[in-house]
């Protein structure tokens, strides 16, 4: 996928919110229809038949909920919402990958808990907040927000769903629309899910227009590029562009929501992609592994690598260990050395150590491993690997933990930066990259000629200095030229 000059600027824009700690997620139902849930006319269509209406030719579904209410009863159709969004749904790789960013706050009319299991799986603390009650409620520090506007299919009987519900909304759920109403305007919102057909789109857009006023923060929403049908006259086909157009317009002009076009709704997959390695390029995990020493003599390699991570840190990197053996050590000391010199900053916000789990039955140590190493590395943009080493019948090998570690963050699209020069799995590495070197950097002869200068040096206890300098150079290339990070 090629991106467009609008989608650039829109992932550029969200980046830095996302950075800043000011960017929101409002997930529709759009989100949730891949993963099994039904659209809003299929939940509706039995109840339509049961009104002796036809689906096909509604278009206020609200209505119809409220007529099978009128007809039934509120507990009713929360048997129905129950069935129908619940516990079977399994979560797309979309709510995956909004799970995984660093946000804080995320808003969605949804029924379902998708989210929150994707939270959940990435390791996050989350509040919900289902109903009113739950604003009452105060905990400790949490990863993420979730505000269900809408209800949740716990409290099926509770939902909003039908006209009356809509109605009385701004009474009933006023604590709602008052913390909107702050994030609105305080943040950069992109809502992923809603289509123009949203049956529910034109009561949630009312909302924000009365609640933001004047004060328009930009906003972004995906819109698919419409397609000609089969059947379809060129005259209908024009009269449903001019309609989308129009649209679009109202929303960026009232709303401040600007429409991202998009080819097909892979194309959104995509772009979270890019957003997630453009948020993590500043997490950088160092792979590694020494027990042997015949590079650098110990005291050397250890000061060498402590160097290299109190580098990083004081460029305002947040590191990322496996506790590699002989490595891992050294990482935590660099970073503690320069997070003690700088009164503040904090540890935790720039080190995180994933130590390998070790009590596990020998016939499933490597798939738990591999599994393990895929999540931490789905948090990092960029791998420095150095040395790699492990004695095998008495005799150093190049360590295949460290190679599966580069195979991974390749097929995660991570940036690798391969210290050929510190030999051993390192190497190995490196004269795969060289030999194919754009497959890794694409056409950045620029990096290319620095990566290459990792492996035509060596490493020396009089050199290690401009080593670690080169690395940084490289790091400067990739963060600032591919990724526009400063």
């Amino acid at each position: 996928m090629e991106l467009t000059k609008e989608q650039k600027s829109m992932i550029k824009d969200y980046v830095s919110s996302i950075r800043e700690g000011k960017a929101s997620i409002f997930a529709g139902a759009g989100l949730s229809i891949p993963s099994g849930a039904p659209s809003w006319k299929e939940l509706l269509q039995d109840i339509a038949e049961e009104l002796d209406l036809n689906i096909d030719k509604e278009t206020d579904l609200i209505s119809i909920a409220q007529y099978f209410v009128n007809k039934r009863s509120k507990a009713q159709i929360g048997e129905l919402v129950t069935e129908n969004y619940g516990n079977h749904l399994n979560s797309t790789i979309n709510q995956q990958l909004i799970a995984q960013l660093p946000i804080d706050t995320i808003w969605t009319t949804n029924y379902d808990e998708l989210l929150e299991k994707s939270l959940l799986k990435e390791h996050k603390k989350i509040a919900v907040k289902r109903s009113v009650r739950d604003f009452s409620l105060v905990g400790t520090r949490n990863d993420a927000t979730i505000y269900k506007m809408h209800g949740c299919v716990t409290q099926a009987t509770d939902v909003i769903i039908s006209k009356e519900d809509y109605e009385r909304y701004n009474d009933t759920h006023s604590v709602y629309t008052t913390a909107l109403k702050g994030d609105l305007v305080s943040r950069t919102f992109l809502f992923i899910g809603f289509s123009f057909e949203d049956p529910n789109l034109d009561y949630v857009l009312g909302r924000i227009s009365f609640l933001m006023g004047k004060n328009k923060p930009k906003h972004y929403f995906f819109v698919k590029e419409l397609d000609k049908e089969s059947d379809e006259s060129e005259e209908d086909f024009s009269y449903r562009e001019v309609r989308q157009q129009l649209k679009i317009d109202d929303l960026s002009r009232r709303y401040g929501i600007h429409a991202v076009m998009i080819k097909e709704y892979g194309d959104i997959t995509t772009i979270l992609k890019i957003i997630n390695l453009k948020v993590r390029i500043n997490n950088i995990f160092i792979s590694g592994a020494i027990e042997s020493f015949n590079i650098l003599d110990e005291i050397s390699t250890h000061e060498f690598i402590v160097s290299l991570s109190s580098e990083l840190i004081k460029r305002k990197n947040k590191l990322i260990s496996g506790f590699g053996l002989g490595v891992g050590s050294d990482v935590i000391n660099g970073a503690l050395s320069e997070t003690s010199r700088n009164p503040l900053m904090r540890l935790d916000d720039h080190l995180k150590v994933y130590p390998f789990p070790q009590t596990i039955a020998p016939e499933e140590i490597e798939e738990k491993w591999r599994d393990y190493r895929e999540h931490v590395l789905e948090k990092v943009g960029i791998i420095i690997i150095v040395f790699g080493n492990k004695m095998q019948d008495g005799k150093p090998v190049s360590s295949n933990g460290i190679i599966e570690e580069f195979q991974i963050a390749h097929s995660k699209g991570i940036k690798i930066i391969p210290v050929g020069c510190t030999g051993d799995a390192s190497k190995y590495i490196y004269d795969i990259i060289i030999n194919e070197p754009e497959k890794y950097y694409d056409n950045n002869q620029t990096l290319i000629k620095m990566i290459k200068s990792l492996g035509e040096k060596s490493l020396t206890q009089e050199n290690t200095k401009d080593i670690i300098n080169d690395i940084m150079n490289i790091i400067i290339e990739i963060q600032n030229k591919e990724y526009g990070v400063n």
